[in-house]
């Protein structure tokens, strides 16, 4: 069973409306990226998981239908922790008190891991409570760091 154009399409919709909202959020924030810089990351990004997913698909066409299957659900995993990524980075980015660009998110199998230096114990703790509450999220590592001399 090769994979559908109709699922490559909704797919695709899917990565486009999550990278438009991404950017959009980026434009009030008041860092010194600009809403164009979140934007080409954000790409980036759903590019390697793309790229990922193509590779899985071409491997599964040479395998049959049954690796088909499997290439799917791969692609919809990726899909899934790709949205998961966009939600969380923009809840963070919408966060006045959060500096998003200087946290990065990851997301393998609903489980987010933040990672980078915030200036305090309560907006490490918020981002922890942002990226938890992100549908889809089922654990959150948080390996951020306070940097020293500022305030908790």
């Amino acid at each position: 069973m090769p994979f559908h154009p109709r699922r490559r399409k909704r797919l695709a919709a899917l990565l486009i409306s999550l990278l438009a909202s991404l950017g959009l959020s980026a434009c009030d924030r008041g860092d010194s990226k600009t809403a164009g810089q979140h934007l080409d990351a954000a790409v980036a990004d759903s590019r390697e998981a793309l790229d990922k997913a193509g590779k899985s698909i071409d491997h599964a066409a040479e395998r049959g239908g049954e690796a088909a299957s499997e290439a799917y659900d791969k692609t919809r995993a990726a899909a899934t922790d790709l949205r998961i990524t966009a939600e969380v980075k923009t809840a963070l980015a919408r966060a006045p008190e959060v500096a998003a660009h200087e946290i990065k998110v990851d997301t393998d199998n609903g489980r987010v891991k933040l990672e980078g230096e915030v200036d305090s114990i309560a907006i490490r703790t918020k981002a922890e409570q942002l990226a938890a509450a992100t549908p889809g999220v089922r654990s959150v590592d948080s390996q951020l760091v306070v940097r020293q001399g500022k305030p908790s």
